[in-house]
């Protein structure tokens, strides 16, 4: 009985989309200047197309924040909207910031062959651009607002162009994954390439809203032993990804039905 209700399980979970799992909210630091426009002879600013360290196949959608840069491109609508969630629906959350300034070296389309170093899609293209503390700005904030009730894991990133500094990260509520709280980049790749828990990433769970609906936290500067490199945090951007309530998931995968089929001795 055991392995048939293993099986009837992995049968239920294969048939839920993935969007019934969880359903992801996508900002990043877009002041980038990071697309060379023909038309206009011009650096551009864009915002990311792709996935993130969150597996969300199909759900390629982010929302872009910074301080403007003077370029232009696609809105930085982060903290005023309209924001989307991955999936490109409307969502009501929005991202405040305060930090320092925004500092990257990526580029694609250039007229000098030498200035590509990211695409559309790639890792690069957020890893290489950051919202920057130091010195005279030691810590950075976020708060996202309008988050509805429930549980989130939280992906935060934070890497600088070089891929030699990196972030500590704190967050008001939820737990880090690993008891990993600073993304100390390794150096390997110029801007970074993929995405590394530890390296250029971190993660908490369980994070919850307060009663105000917000979910806060702090960046700030990283002593990289990897790297010899100190004084600054990187922020590239993050990902809030809803999990589902246990009574919504027992419902997802038709638990009631599979319970009453054992205690009616149905399934042996």
């Amino acid at each position: 009985m055991p392995r048939l209700l293993s099986v009837l399980f992995a049968l239920v979970v294969a048939s839920i989309p993935a969007a019934a799992w969880a359903q992801a909210v996508n900002f990043h630091d877009a002041a980038n200047a990071v697309y060379w426009n023909t038309t206009i002879n011009n650096w551009q600013d864009q915002v990311y197309v792709g996935q993130g360290a969150y597996p969300d196949p199909g759900h390629n959608v982010w929302n872009g924040f910074g301080k403007p840069s003077g370029f232009p491109g696609d809105p930085l609508t982060a903290a005023t909207g309209p924001n989307k969630t991955s999936a490109g629906t409307a969502t009501p959350i929005t991202l405040d910031t305060t930090y320092g300034f925004d500092n990257g070296a990526i580029g694609y389309n250039a007229p000098n062959p030498g200035d590509n170093n990211t695409a559309q899609g790639q890792p690069s293209f957020i890893l290489g651009e950051s919202a920057v503390v130091n010195g005279a700005n030691p810590t950075g904030t976020f708060a996202l607002h309008h988050v509805p009730a429930g549980s989130y894991n939280l992906y935060l990133y934070g890497a600088n162009f070089d891929n030699d500094r990196g972030a500590v990260f704190s967050v008001a509520s939820g737990t880090p994954l690993g008891g990993i709280t600073t993304a100390m980049n390794t150096k390997t790749g110029s801007p970074a390439n993929t995405f590394l828990l530890g390296a250029d990433y971190v993660e908490w769970l369980n994070v919850t809203p307060n009663g105000s609906g917000d979910i806060t936290g702090t960046w700030g500067a990283v002593n990289n032993t990897l790297t010899g490199q100190t004084g600054e945090g990187n922020f590239n951007g993050l990902q809030l990804v809803a999990v589902p309530e246990p009574t919504t998931l027992a419902a997802l995968l038709g638990l009631p039905f599979c319970a009453m089929l054992v205690r009616r001795g149905r399934v042996r």
